[in-house]
Order: C-alpha cells, then sequence, then structure tokens
C-alpha cells in the first residue's frame, strides 16, 4: 500500500495533460477590433471582428464569435 502512494501524484500531471489535450490551453483576451457605429453617442453595440489572446503559448487572433469576443478561450496546440 505504500509502494502505491508513491505513485499517486502522477495523476496530477496526467490529468493536466489530458486536459490540454482535449481542450487546449487558456487565452485571455488582449485586444480586438470592431467596427464602430459611427456616433459616439450612440448606443449601438459594437460588432467584434477578431480578437487576439494572450498565453504563456503566445498569442493567437481568432475571428469573434457572434460578433462578441469571449474573455477566456481555449486553443490546441498547434501542430507542427
Amino acid at each position: 500500500m505504500k509502494l502505491l502512494a508513491l505513485f499517486l501524484w502522477i495523476n496530477v500531471p496526467m490529468g493536466l495533460w489530458l486536459a490540454v489535450w482535449l481542450w487546449g490551453t487558456p487565452h485571455a483576451l488582449w485586444t480586438f477590433r470592431y467596427v464602430d457605429p459611427g456616433n459616439p453617442y450612440s448606443t449601438a453595440p459594437r460588432r467584434h471582428i477578431d480578437c487576439t489572446y494572450l498565453s504563456w503559448t503566445g498569442s493567437r487572433t481568432a475571428p469573434a464569435v457572434a460578433e462578441r469576443c469571449p474573455w477566456i478561450r481555449f486553443f490546441k496546440p498547434e501542430a507542427g
């Protein structure tokens, strides 16, 4: 039983690796481009075009989702 306890720590790194493999690494919103309604006093919402996300793996630009930029997105690592 004592020997089994020595190998239980492997579950944490394997779980993290599995999560990155399934969902990707988390990226936080850094900047975005949008179409301005034109009038500075307009209450019309901005229509986002693309969003740039930043993470420890680098930055990535992606198209907006339903004309909005989520604050956090998960991206899988690029192959190669």
